[in-house]
């Protein structure tokens, strides 16, 4: 008989929805401590960029993985996935209750289920395949071919995953053929066999509840917007040029696509930064060249306040869409889940309402799910407290990532564009860009057509008795065609 699984609480949702704050209301009323699931807070110092929950309203809680990577270091998930499965142990051995919280989601549902890709991938990079980045490539020089290249490899080693992905997509096509290539295996038969393995049984590493914050699309989107406004008076121009110093003194020894340089307020920021180098740096520089410069300065400025905005906005909708269709479809397919996933969603878009609407029955619930004598059978159903649609918690659709039925790859001829599912295909094909780019090709070859027409109908009325040595040289090359 499977042991019991052990009890976790995860806070999840968008930026903006107050997940840190639940997460700190919970941990007080259940003698908690924090475990940090964001991916960009785990770098020291570097709060405004990373928006981390101030200090002075986390009331004492400790929060755990936070604060503790140097700008130059990148993590792996698998070495968070290890040190936060340890806290988690180490929080209730001292008797308290661990609280996850964060919008990274790829973490989080790597830390509740074994099973996931990145799981499987970590597995392969631990076990006897594993090896240093510069080892694998030496080994294997093909991983650092243009992409095109590398696609073409894959194509012919591995055609199935080589469909999977968009031709555009490096890091994935290269770490699928990085799979082959290291295993001697097709990539696609080992998800494979990984997902049959799996298949009926539970591979959740607890018995999960999760609580969604969650406004609604109005709300939450006049939140985002002065988002870089809150920011820039908290001091983010400071914090990005301390950052600027670090990433120019170190930029050719630092891997700078991945880690915090992929964080927002931080790329949209560059040319700016790079610009204000330019002037600070350039004394020689006339009145006229330092003026122009000045307003290009400014005008790079509010590039990047626009630009981390929309980056913003995109972010929170990108974290909405990994909830609905990652994690609530595994949710509610593992075998091991309470009833409806055991996801709650909580109604964040009135402030003043936060005791009634969010941090009570949060607490209610979650005190419930901790109390042994209580089944889980019992607790509240999902839908029954949902203030906001519940169609929110039914999948936006299929996982990708799991149904092979998903995996369509279509190029237009027309507009040169790939689709690696049916949806964006479908999407593709009825917009209107391509119905532009179609109704001007076919505009074309009607003009084609109706030039050729023209001529063939000159040549029809031309006089019979012409000579061959008459005809234009387009003629006789006709006649000689013919």
């Amino acid at each position: 008989m499977q042991q019991a699984l052990r009890p976790l609480i995860t806070v999840i949702g968008a930026t903006g929805t107050g997940k840190s704050k639940l997460a700190v209301d919970l941990a007080l009323a259940l003698n908690g401590e924090i475990i940090n699931s964001d991916a960009m807070q785990m770098y020291r110092g570097l709060d405004v960029i990373t928006n981390k929950h101030p200090l002075e309203e986390r009331m004492g809680i400790p929060h755990h993985l936070m604060d503790f990577l140097n700008p130059e270091e990148a993590w792996k998930i698998g070495q968070w996935l290890s040190i936060a499965l340890t806290k988690i142990e180490d929080i209730r051995k001292r008797g308290k209750v661990p609280i996850v919280v964060g919008g990274t989601h790829y973490y989080v549902q790597s830390l509740l289920f074994r099973e996931s890709i990145q799981d499987f991938e970590d597995k392969l990079d631990n076990g006897d395949y594993s090896g240093h980045r510069e080892a694998i490539t030496a080994k294997f020089p093909i991983l650092e071919a243009p992409t095109s290249e590398i696609l073409a490899e894959l194509q012919r080693r591995d055609p199935v995953m080589a469909n999977r992905w968009h031709p555009n997509d490096r890091r994935k096509i290269q770490r699928s053929l990085e799979i082959c290539l290291t295993t001697s295996r097709k990539a696609s038969d080992l998800y494979a066999e990984e997902a049959a393995n799996n298949a009926g049984k539970s591979t959740a590493r607890f018995s999960n509840i999760l609580f969604w914050v969650h406004a609604s699309d109005e709300v939450l989107a006049s939140r985002l917007k002065g988002r870089v406004d809150k920011m820039i008076e908290q001091g983010l121009f400071g914090e990005l040029d301390e950052l600027y110093k670090l990433y120019k003194e170190n930029k050719d020894e630092m891997d700078t696509s991945s880690g915090i340089w992929q964080s927002i307020g931080w790329k949209e920021f560059v040319p700016y930064l790079v610009a204000k180098d330019t002037l600070d740096n350039d004394g020689g520089t006339n009145a006229e060249a330092k003026k122009t410069l000045e307003n290009e300065l400014d005008r790079l400025k509010a590039e990047g306040i626009d630009k981390t905005n929309v980056a913003t906005r995109h972010y929170s909708k990108s974290q909405v869409k990994w909830i609905r269709i990652k994690l609530l479809n595994k949710l509610l397919a593992d075998v091991a889940s309470l009833p409806d996933g055991g996801m709650y969603l909580l109604d964040t878009s009135d402030l003043s309402r936060w005791n009634d609407t969010v941090r009570d029955p949060a607490v209610r619930i979650a005190q419930a799910f901790l109390n042994p004598d209580i089944p889980n059978e019992n607790l509240p159903k999902p839908t029954e407290i949902a203030t906001l649609p519940t169609d929110l918690l039914k999948p936006h659709k299929k996982d990708m990532a799991t149904d092979r039925s998903l995996w369509v790859n279509n190029t237009c001829e027309h507009c040169h564009v790939t689709a690696v599912t049916q949806e964006l295909w479908n999407k593709h094909i009825n917009g209107r860009a391509h119905r532009q780019v179609v109704k001007r090709k076919m505009k074309r070859e009607q003009i084609e057509l109706l030039r050729v027409l023209r001529v063939a109908s000159s040549e029809a009325a031309a006089p019979a008795d012409v000579s061959y040595k008459e005809a234009s040289p387009d003629t006789q090359t006709t006649e000689t065609l013919l």
